[in-house]
């Protein structure tokens, strides 16, 4: 019997034995290839492989970042990205990988390039110069020259940012590099896009075709599907590019090639949207429109300039497909986002000046007056610059808002004239609750506008329920569901779409005869109301208006 519990005691002592060693070998999935081949399929398993990586101590904390970035990458997750990215060339284990540094910085570089952050895209190019320059890697000083002629194409001067995107070609096909040729196809993919968009379309096809060239000797990653998506790229470009000039056969041709790689990539599918466009293939644009903003979403960057254009193309959209209350929608996304990023670029101006400051105030007593003048006068550019930054982006808003006010009257009296020639209801037909209140409020909201009932002083919340037949409670619930205002900003919205009216046709008119005329007694709440229905003062609406009809003559 003792014998008997012996060998079970050994057996049970071998099998945890065996367990334990099991568990401390490596997995054989857990390798950074590995991830890197689910990255485009199956981004939470790819980083989940890199965290057991380095929880188990199998990669350095400077290569599970830098890794980690690279993922974020691939997913267009740059925000992300850059995060991970912030955390390596520093680093101290680095301290003699040159290499390493640079390729992460040129990543870094790209990141901020596609998040539309200049300045951090200005130091990067210039450290990787100098770090580049000093130990005479040539490759890597040309894509920051590249960057650096890009960002003052876009900025500055479009020839001298030709010029010095030529002359880093130039220093690129002389470098010794690996990956020359990818490089390359990326600096022609590059120039291709601002030939479009300069409407160079000669120059732009010749690019092109060298971007195709590159494609093919280039030395790609076949996990990852890099040449897939360096034709994806190129087809999406070529699509544009045949749209522009009008061969609309040769665009249909490059927009099937361009499917049949079956490949995702919201940072290169915006580059078919004019083909998409005149096609009319608006479900396609909704799809890409919707992955675009959750990509952003997801990489924590809402609040940025790209966020911006993409509403503003999807606003465009629904405005050709007719769905004006979807447009309306997209459009004051739009201008939300563009004040908050006002406020934010005002924030770090102020922050970078408080910096400033602080900074200054830690050098020696004898250079104290020199650094508080060199300050002030610093400070009074610095605060020059703002406001005329402020200004010019303020008139160019308003101009903007006045444009998409006039729209909104138009199609309201669209949609009125549309009102007019609907067919009855079908009286013996059963409404439901909900139908009642919808007719309930169109009959009359047409009445009131038809009527113009706002126009009288004491038009409110009483009269409007006398009108429609409810109690209070009903016409809250009614007008919120039909209009997300409430009473008071529903009537004062009818009152600024007249008062727009008023203005236009009108110019002799004063505010205080625009207010009195609108059924609004005091002229500081006629200008309030103004300015909280559309972000701007009459005063302003009348000189866009005026500057507008001066240009139109």
């Amino acid at each position: 019997m003792r014998l008997k519990y012996y060998w079970l005691i050994v057996f049970a002592f071998i099998i945890n034995l065996s367990a334990m060693v099991a568990k401390q070998q490596p997995d054989s999935s857990l390798t950074i290839a590995n991830a890197y081949r689910l990255n485009l399929t199956d981004l939470p398993q790819a980083l989940e492989i890199i965290e057991k990586l380095h929880k188990s101590h199998m990669i350095p904390s400077w290569r599970y970042n830098m890794v980690k970035g690279h993922l974020y990458y691939n997913a267009n997750l740059y925000r992300h990205a850059v995060n991970c990215y912030k955390n390596v060339p520093d680093n101290i284990a680095l301290k003699d990988s040159l290499q390493t540094r640079l390729i992460v910085l040129k990543f870094m570089m790209d990141s901020y390039d596609i998040l539309g952050e200049e300045k951090e895209v200005a130091e990067i190019a210039y450290r990787i110069i100098r770090e580049a320059g000093e130990n005479k890697q040539e490759a890597y000083v040309a894509m920051a020259q590249f960057m650096l002629g890009k960002r003052q194409h876009d900025n500055v001067s479009a020839q001298e940012g030709y010029k010095k995107c030529i002359e880093a070609i130039k220093t690129m096909k002389s470098a010794d590099y690996r990956y020359r040729d990818n490089e390359l196809s990326f600096f022609y993919e590059k120039l291709s896009l601002m030939y479009i968009k300069d409407r160079q379309y000669k120059k732009a096809m010749q690019m092109s075709l060298a971007q195709e060239k590159m494609i093919y000797k280039s030395h790609w990653k076949p996990f990852a599907r890099s040449k897939e998506r360096a034709l994806y790229r190129l087809y999406s470009i070529r699509t544009w590019l045949m749209t522009e000039t009008g061969q609309t056969d040769k665009a249909d041709h490059y927009y099937k090639l361009g499917k049949e790689l079956d490949i995702k990539d919201v940072t290169i599918e915006h580059y078919m949207q004019t083909y998409m466009q005149n096609k009319k293939m608006y479900k396609e644009l909704q799809e890409m429109f919707k992955a675009s903003e959750q990509v952003i979403i997801d990489d924590k960057n809402e609040f940025s300039l790209t966020m911006v254009e993409i509403l503003n193309h999807e606003a465009q959209m629904y405005a050709e497909m007719g769905n004006y209350k979807a447009a309306t929608h997209s459009y004051k996304r739009m201008f939300d986002i563009a004040d908050s990023l006002r406020i934010k670029i005002s924030d770090q101006c102020l922050a970078s000046v408080r910096e400033a400051v602080n900074h200054e105030q830690q050098i020696s007593q004898h250079n104290l007056l020199l650094t508080i003048f060199l300050i002030v006068v610093v400070m009074l550019v610095f605060i020059s610059i703002i406001l005329l930054f402020y200004d010019l982006r303020e008139r160019k808003r308003n101009r903007q808002m006045s444009a998409t006010m006039q729209r909104l009257v138009f199609y309201r009296n669209l949609l009125l004239r549309k009102d007019s020639t609907d067919k009855k209801t079908n009286p013996n037909s059963k409404e439901t609750e909900e139908e009642k209140h919808k007719r309930i409020f169109e009959e009359a909201d047409k009445r009131i506008t038809k009527e113009k009932l706002f126009l009288n002083q004491g038009f409110g919340r009483d009269e409007l329920m006398r009108l429609m037949g409810v109690d209070k409670n009903v016409l809250a619930n009614i007008v919120s569901k039909y209009t997300s205002m409430n009473v008071s900003g529903y009537i004062n919205s009818k009152r600024m779409i007249y008062a727009i009216s008023l203005m236009k046709e009108h110019p002799e008119y004063t505010m205080n005869a625009i207010a009195e005329a609108c059924g609004i007694k005091s002229p500081a709440t006629f200008i309030r109301n103004f300015k909280n229905a559309f972000g701007m003062t009459p005063s302003d609406y009348r000189k866009n208006l005026d500057k507008q009809e001066a240009e139109n003559t």
